[in-house]
C-alpha cells in the first residue's frame, strides 16, 4: 500500500471519531472555561453524553434490544469527512447554551452532554447530504452522468 493509499485509508476511518472528539472535548472546554469542574460535574456530562447517544439508537434501531450488522459497506464523500458542522456546530450550539441559558450549573453540563453526542450526529446527517449534493452539482456542471 502506497503512503497515499495508506493516508486516505486513515483519514477514512479516523473521520466520525475525529469530528466526535472534536465536539466533545470543545464542549468540555467551553464548560471547564465557565464553571468549577467538581467530579459530580463530570459524571453528569458523561451522563448526558449517554443519553443522548440512547435517544439516537432507539431513534435510529426503533428499540435498543435488536440485532445489528456492522459490515455494510458505505461510500463516503470527502467534504462529508472534515465536521465543519457537526463539530463546530455542536460546539457552537453548546457554547450558547452555556453563555445565554438560565439554568443551573448541574443542569447546563448534563443538557451539554446529551447535546455534544445528539447534535453532532444529528449534524453528521446534514453534512452527508449537503456533501452528496455537492457532489451531484459538481457532476452535473462538469458533463459527469452518475
Amino acid at each position: 500500500m502506497s503512503y497515499s493509499e495508506k493516508l486516505r485509508s486513515n483519514i477514512t476511518h479516523e473521520s466520525i471519531p475525529y469530528g466526535y472528539t472534536l465536539a466533545v472535548w470543545g464542549s468540555a472546554a467551553l464548560l471547564l472555561s465557565s464553571f468549577n469542574f467538581t467530579p459530580e460535574l463530570v459524571f453528569l456530562f458523561v451522563s448526558g453524553g449517554v443519553t443522548g447517544y440512547g435517544i439516537l439508537a432507539i431513534i435510529a434501531f426503533k428499540g435498543i434490544i435488536k440485532e445489528v450488522s456492522k459490515n455494510k459497506q458505505t461510500k463516503l464523500i470527502v467534504a462529508s469527512m472534515i465536521h465543519v458542522l457537526a463539530s463546530l456546530g455542536t460546539v457552537g450550539i453548546n457554547y450558547l447554551l452555556i453563555t445565554t441559558s438560565n439554568l443551573q450549573t448541574p443542569s447546563i453540563f448534563f443538557i451539554v452532554g446529551v447535546n455534544a453526542t445528539f447534535s453532532y450526529n444529528i449534524m453528521l446527517l446534514a453534512e452527508a447530504h449537503i456533501s452528496e449534493d455537492m457532489l451531484k452539482l459538481e457532476r452535473k456542471i462538469s458533463g459527469v452522468k452518475e
